[in-house]
C-alpha cells in the first residue's frame, strides 16, 4: 500500500465548517444542477490537519477556511485562503515547503452553459540544507461548461495561465442512468481517438469504486496540471493536502485500486462527500472536476461515506486506508467529521456550517 493513500482521508478534511444552524432550516439547493435539489447548502468551510505524517520522517500541518455563496440555490461564488507546512523530521535532514494563499471561484449561468474564472496568488517557500528560496506565485483561468440535457456537466473546456504560459484542457463526461460513468480526456484537441481519465463504479446509489483507463497507456497524467506543489494551497476546496509530492503526481502512482464503504445515514447537503474524497485521494484530471462535489456531474452518492480501502491489483488483498467520524445537529446535517488513518491515527478534524 501506497505511502500517500492516507491523504485520502487528510483530504476529505478539505471539506469542513463552522457556524451551524442547530434548529433553523438552512436554504436549499436549485433544480438547474444535477444532483444539488433540494439539499442543505453548505457556507461555509474550516478545516485543521493536525500534525498528520505521510512516513515516518515527514510531517504536515495545514488549514484552509472556504466560503461559498448561492444566487437563487445555485453555488456562485467560491473564496478562501489556506496555509501548508511541510518538513523533514529526521535528525540532520533539513528540507521543508510552506505556502500560503487565496483562491477565488466565480460561475456564470446561461441556459445549459457555464462559465467559470478562477484567480490564485500566494507565497511559497522551498528550504534545502540550511537555504530558502521564497517566491511569489499567480495564477488565473477561465473554463466554458456545457450540460447535458439532464442538467448534469457534459464537457468543459478550460485555458489557465501560470508563470506567463497558457495551458488548455478539455474533459468529458459519461453517464449510465445519470451516474456518473467515465471522466474522459483526449490525447488530441478533440473526442474520438485515444484518450485518459478516470472510471467510476456505482451500488445502491453510491460510488463504491473508482479506477484510472489510458487507451494508450502513456500515463500523461503528469501534465494534467503546470501549478504542482502550489495546487496544495491554491486549488479550491483542497487548500490542505499536500506532502513531499504535488496533487497531480502523488496521485496514480500504483496500481490500486480504492474502494468505499457507507454507513446507513443519508447526506442531506448538497456536498458530496464520497466525490470528494475520491478526487482528492487519485487527484483532479482538471479543476472543473471538483464541481462534481456540488453535483454537477450528475447523481450525488446518497450516503455518508466511513471507510476506504485500498484494493491491490497483483495479490487482490484488500487494505483499509481510514475511516471517518461525524457529529450531526437536529436536522440531521453532518457538523463536524474527525479523519482517522489506517492505523486509527486522528489526522485532524472538520466543522461544517450551513
Amino acid at each position: 500500500m501506497r505511502k500517500n493513500t492516507l491523504f485520502m482521508f487528510a483530504g476529505i478534511l478539505s471539506l469542513a465548517m463552522v457556524g451551524c444552524k442547530p434548529t433553523e432550516d438552512p436554504d436549499t439547493g436549485s433544480s438547474d444542477v444535477a444532483g444539488s435539489a433540494g439539499k442543505s447548502l453548505v457556507k461555509k468551510i474550516v478545516v485543521e490537519l493536525e500534525d498528520a505524517s505521510v512516513d515516518a520522517d515527514y510531517s504536515v500541518n495545514a488549514t484552509a477556511t472556504l466560503n461559498f455563496t448561492y444566487d437563487e440555490g445555485r453555488l456562485a461564488t467560491i473564496s478562501g485562503n489556506g496555509n501548508y507546512a511541510g518538513k523533514y523530521t529526521e535528525p540532520g535532514y533539513e528540507e521543508g515547503y510552506e505556502a500560503s494563499g487565496s483562491a477565488n471561484v466565480g460561475l456564470a449561468y446561461d441556459g445549459d452553459r457555464i462559465d467559470l474564472t478562477i484567480s490564485l496568488t500566494g507565497t511559497a517557500t522551498d528550504s534545502y540544507d540550511g537555504s530558502t528560496q521564497t517566491v511569489q506565485v499567480s495564477a488565473s483561468g477561465t473554463s466554458r461548461l456545457q450540460l447535458n440535457a439532464d442538467k448534469a456537466l457534459e464537457t468543459a473546456t478550460t485555458s489557465f495561465m501560470y508563470e506567463g504560459e497558457t495551458e488548455k484542457m478539455l474533459v468529458g463526461y459519461e453517464y449510465e442512468n445519470k451516474y456518473l460513468s467515465r471522466s474522459i480526456i483526449p490525447y488530441g484537441d478533440a473526442f474520438g481517438g485515444s484518450s485518459y481519465g478516470n472510471t467510476y463504479v456505482w451500488t445502491d446509489g453510491n460510488m463504491t469504486g473508482m479506477d484510472y483507463f489510458d487507451d494508450a497507456d502513456a500515463y500523461k497524467k503528469e501534465e494534467a496540471s503546470s501549478l504542482g506543489r502550489f495546487g496544495r494551497v491554491f486549488f479550491p476546496l483542497a487548500g490542505v493536502w499536500g506532502g513531499q509530492t504535488s496533487m497531480v503526481d502523488m496521485s496514480k502512482s500504483g496500481t490500486d485500486n480504492v474502494e468505499m464503504v457507507y454507513s446507513e445515514r443519508l447526506n442531506k447537503t448538497n456536498v458530496d462527500f464520497a466525490m470528494l474524497t475520491w478526487l482528492l485521494y487519485w487527484g483532479p484530471e482538471d479543476y472543473t472536476e471538483f464541481l462534481g462535489v456540488f453535483g454537477f456531474t450528475g447523481t450525488m452518492s446518497k450516503n455518508l461515506p466511513v471507510e476506504l480501502y485500498e484494493r491491490d491489483d497483483y495479490d487482490n488483498e484488500r487494505y483499509q486506508v481510514g475511516h471517518v467520524e461525524y457529529t450531526f445537529n437536529d436536522n440531521d446535517l453532518v457538523t463536524g467529521i474527525t479523519v482517522f488513518n489506517e492505523e486509527n491515527q486522528r489526522l485532524g478534524s472538520i466543522s461544517i456550517g450551513y
